[in-house]
């Protein structure tokens, strides 16, 4: 192998090769059973229009052998090329990583505003509602209203509401109440404060009779319209497409906004469901190795189902 010809990619030197030959891209294009798309792409060494780097190993290793071509080699100057553009994408990627600036270099402002932020928030907290500090001195100049002492000496009586009324003493003697529900027998109403008479009965306030019920319980009716309210799983607005599998196939699945939902290797057997926005674009490394193919349970079919095709399709 000359000088020249090692420095050539592997798409060009398959070109002159065939050009050399006499043959036609048409005619190769039958003979390899391989689209005229793919094999332009490998003679203007296009990567980024085919598969994976494995299958076009596959392509560029059966088109060599078709032109007498030495295939390991070629496939090798194709790895070589795949690893440069790595390592040229590693290079880029750590150079931007250095240009970002440090971890800790942004930590202590952050951390600085934290606290700033706890001790407001905590202040604000623990700051009197009604505007009063606890202790400070009355509008006349004595003492605090909660602290004044008694005019005898004697130990000061905590303060009471004003609205609190006294309470008749509670009676040590239990008896059982009658059961019409009026006073217990024995018992003898408290006196009244000027000691005329007994004082009035106080009533007892309940609640309005149905209330906590009503507020707890639930009806029928509502647990229904609660349960139709619910969105059933086929009116969630999402597309699912399934795909099953018969043997080792690569695949691409890119959805309707864009967004790549599988990529890579299925094996024998796999069945996979992707959810997403319809229509999806599909790539196939081998039509013949998908079984079935349905899209929100419709089942539909390849354009191809021959060995080794590589199919691209947009589903439905």
């Amino acid at each position: 192998m000359s000088v020249d010809e090692e420095a050539m990619l592997p798409g060009e030197r398959l070109r002159r090769a065939r050009e050399e030959q006499g043959l036609s891209q048409d005619e190769v294009s039958k003979h390899l059973r391989l689209s005229l798309s793919y094999l332009r792409a490998l003679e203007e060494d296009d990567y980024d229009r085919l598969p994976e780097p494995p299958f076009i190993k596959g392509y560029l290793r059966n088109y060599a052998r078709f032109l007498g071509l030495p295939a390991e080699e070629l496939a090798r100057r194709f790895q070589q090329e795949v690893d440069a553009q790595h390592s040229a994408e590693d290079q880029r990627d750590q150079e931007a990583l250095e240009d970002t600036p440090r971890g800790k270099e942004w930590r202590l402002p952050l951390l600085v505003v934290l606290v700033v932020a706890l001790v407001v928030a905590l202040g604000w907290w623990l700051w009197p509602r009604d505007g009063a500090v606890p202790g400070a001195p009355a509008p006349d100049g004595g003492a605090p209203a909660e602290e004044s002492a008694p005019a005898d000496g004697g130990t000061p009586e905590p303060a009471l509401p004003e609205d609190n009324e006294p309470v008749a003493p509670a009676d040590d003697t239990l008896e059982p109440a009658p059961e019409n529900g009026g006073a217990p027998a024995g018992d003898t109403a408290p006196p009244s404060p000027d000691g005329s008479g007994p004082a009035p009965a106080q009533p007892m306030s309940r609640p309005p009779a149905g209330e906590s019920e009503l507020a707890d319980a639930g009806t029928p009716d509502a647990a229904a319209a609660s349960a139709a309210d619910q969105p059933s799983p086929a009116d969630d607005g999402v597309d699912r497409l399934r795909l099953s599998f018969s043997r080792v196939c690569w695949i691409k699945v890119v959805d309707a906004s864009g967004a790549t939902l599988s990529q890579g290797q299925r094996q024998a057997g796999d069945s996979v469901t992707l959810e997403g926005e319809a229509p999806f674009r599909l790539t196939v490394g081998d039509a013949a190795a998908v079984s079935s193919v349905s899209v929100n349970g419709e089942s539909l079919a390849l354009p191809s189902q021959r060995s080794g095709d590589v199919v691209r399709v947009t589903l439905p």
